[in-house]
């Protein structure tokens, strides 16, 4: 189905309006240090966040059991991390149409040796059109 140019139009206007905002909010997630262990500030300030966008919050831990006995899942380790899951969920004033799915997960890899950084890891730094730091999307 292809998309209507007047609503193109209105989603690109307010991807425009609003972009500033959304560079600031990625530097805000890129300030956490969300390696193994770590997670949960980042997890929390995603669920307030949501919060405050009008979302249903849900918070759990991970059903290893569930996860093991899938066809598709995979062992845990030790290691595993123990962060909650942290859903949000939008409800449109009227239901209609389809549904969307939006799946994200936060980094939880090292960020290696601090000499190989230009700049700290967990401090963006806008230079020109990029942006720089660990878990930075590109």
């Amino acid at each position: 189905m292809p998309l209507d140019l007047a609503l193109r139009d209105k989603i690109l206007a307010a991807v425009e309006a609003g972009f500033d905002e959304q560079v600031a909010y990625t530097q805000e997630l890129v300030r956490f240090a969300s390696t193994r262990g770590q997670e949960h500030t980042v997890q929390d300030f995603i669920f307030r966040a949501m919060k405050q966008r009008g979302f249903t919050m849900d918070r759990f831990a991970m059903d290893k059991e569930a996860i093991a006995a899938h066809p598709g899942g995979a062992p845990f380790s030790d290691t595993h991390s123990e962060a909650p899951i942290v859903v949000g969920i939008h409800r449109p004033r009227e239901e209609k149409g389809r549904s969307l799915i939006l799946q994200a997960h936060v980094d939880v890899v090292p960020a290696g040796p601090a000499d190989q950084w230009k700049h700290p890891p967990f401090d963006p730094v806008i230079e020109g059109d990029w942006m720089y730091g660990r878990g930075v999307p590109t």
